[in-house]
C-alpha cells in the first residue's frame, strides 16, 4: 500500500500574526500588502517553517490570529478525520482534534480528500469533510457541536466526492452541497450547529464554492 506524506509550509514576513485569513481565498478578499511576499521560494528561502501532518489534505490552511488550522484524512476509506492548530509563528501543535468519518469511502486520487476548507472565526474553527462530518471546535480544540449531514439529509454522491469550502458571516457558516440528486446549500448557526435554512443547490456535481457578495 502507497503512503503519503503531505508537509504544510508558511511563507510569511514577517509572520506577526497580525492578519487574519480565516476562510478559502480569504472570503474573496485576496489582496495582501506587496511588502509581505518572499520573493525566493525553495528548500532554503521563504520557508519559515514547515510540518509533516496526519493523512492528506486537500484544503487550504485558515488563519485566525496567531493560529493556523488544517484539516486531513487518513485510512484506506479515509476513517479518520483530523482538525489540527499550530502556531503560527513556530509550526508548533497547539492540538489535533480526531474525528470518526460517518460515511467512509474508498480513499483514491479520483475521490475528495478532505477537500473542503474550514471556517475560522473569534469564537474557534469549523471544519467540513465529504463524508458529511461539519464540527466546530473552540481555539483550544473543545467540540462546541457537530453534526453529521449525511444522516440529516441522505448520502453525498457525487463523481469526484465533494469539494466545496465553507463560507460565513458573523452568524452562519454556510455549507454548499453539490450531489448527484437534491443539491442543497444551509445556513446553519454558528452558535449552536441548527439549520437557519435550507435551499435547493444549482447542480450535479461542482467543485465551486459558496461565496457572500
Amino acid at each position: 500500500m502507497l503512503r503519503y506524506t503531505l508537509f504544510f509550509a508558511v511563507a510569511l514576513a514577517p509572520a506577526t500574526g497580525s492578519a487574519n485569513w480565516p476562510s478559502f481565498q480569504n472570503g474573496g478578499k485576496i489582496q495582501v500588502a506587496a511588502d509581505a511576499l518572499p520573493l525566493t521560494w525553495n528548500s532554503d528561502k521563504g520557508i519559515i517553517w514547515s510540518v509533516e501532518l496526519t493523512g492528506y489534505g486537500q484544503s487550504s490552511p485558515v488563519v485566525w490570529a496567531d493560529t493556523v488550522y488544517v484539516t486531513t484524512c487518513k485510512g484506506d476509506k479515509k476513517d479518520n478525520l483530523f482538525v489540527r492548530a499550530l502556531k503560527l509563528s513556530s509550526g508548533e501543535t497547539l492540538w489535533e482534534h480526531k474525528l470518526r468519518n460517518s460515511t467512509p469511502e474508498e480513499n483514491s486520487h479520483y475521490i475528495s480528500r478532505a477537500a473542503p476548507t474550514p471556517a475560522a472565526d473569534a469564537e474557534g474553527v469549523i471544519a467540513f469533510f465529504e463524508g458529511g462530518n461539519l464540527v466546530a471546535l473552540d481555539h483550544d480544540g473543545v467540540v462546541r457541536w457537530q453534526r453529521d449531514l449525511v444522516k440529516d439529509y441522505g448520502p453525498i454522491s457525487a463523481r469526484h466526492g465533494l469539494g466545496s469550502s465553507l463560507e460565513q458571516d458573523s452568524k452562519y457558516v454556510f455549507v454548499w452541497v453539490e450531489r448527484e440528486g437534491k443539491p442543497y446549500v444551509l445556513a446553519i448557526s454558528k452558535k449552536n450547529g441548527a439549520t437557519n435554512w435550507k435551499a435547493d443547490g444549482a447542480g450535479k456535481t461542482a467543485w465551486s464554492s459558496p461565496r457572500l457578495v
